[in-house]
């Protein structure tokens, strides 16, 4: 959803028995870059145990008999994007806990990434497994500019799911897990310097027309939450 290239073609996605693989063709240097984000990651990520759910990221493995191809594990289980209204809830709960576990951990190795494309669609769940896996991650960086990307993008893919007008108190758990008492996050020039980056790449993505304007609209919707959340009368 966030900052990926729509020059490259995309990668052929398949399953073969147990595994998913992604089929990048002859764009081997691609898959090798997809392979070293997605590991990064996953490194960085580790696993945490959240209210009985195991939250983890994906990893990869490159084919040796096919460069150009990525090995996944399939996981069971669905979206979080597609779960009915309680468990899409609990779900956004468990991966905001787990956000905010992320950076303190960060923060006391001082290295580490961040998933850089961490929408409701890049989130599953196996509600019977008790496990969360976050997949496609870009591994950006654990600057604070790269985390309110993250926050903003998850802000927004929640909006899209819930509607705008009823994002505001899983915005303000976002707010306490991730941002607040975080003197380095709690920047309204930083929010709406990321926000402008996220908002012109909303207004140009190659979609429709009416994706464009309601992912821009739930962009400025969020950002008047965190705006308000973020003066000095309402942190009192």
């Amino acid at each position: 959803m966030l900052m990926k290239s729509n020059r490259k073609s995309k990668p052929r996605v398949y399953l073969e028995g147990d595994f998913l693989i992604k089929d990048f063709g002859n764009q081997h240097s691609e898959a090798k870059k997809v392979f070293e984000r997605l590991n990064a990651f996953r490194r960085s990520a580790g696993t945490t145990e959240i209210n009985g759910y195991s939250v983890t990221a994906a990893g990869a493995e490159i084919a040796h008999d096919r460069p150009g191809c990525l090995i996944m594990p399939h996981f069971e289980g669905v979206a979080i994007s597609e779960l009915g209204e309680k468990d899409f809830e609990m779900a956004i709960r468990v991966v905001s806990a787990w956000f905010a576990q992320h950076l303190y951990k960060l923060q006391e190795y001082e290295t580490g990434c961040v998933h850089g494309d961490l929408h409701t669609g890049n989130i599953i769940i196996d509600k019977k497994g008790r496990k969360i896996v976050l997949i496609d991650a870009l591994c950006r960086e654990a600057r604070p500019e790269n985390i309110w990307l993250d926050v903003l993008l998850f802000t927004v893919s929640i909006s899209n799911r819930t509607g705008p007008t009823q994002t505001g108190n899983l915005q303000q758990m976002l707010y306490r897990d991730i941002i607040r008492d975080n003197p380095v996050l709690e920047n309204r020039k930083l929010l709406l310097r990321q926000a402008m980056v996220l908002g012109r790449f909303f207004l140009f993505a190659a979609r429709g027309v009416r994706e464009r304007s309601r992912a821009f609209r739930s962009l400025m919707v969020g950002v008047k939450n965190f705006m308000r959340l973020l003066s000095p009368s309402t942190r009192k």
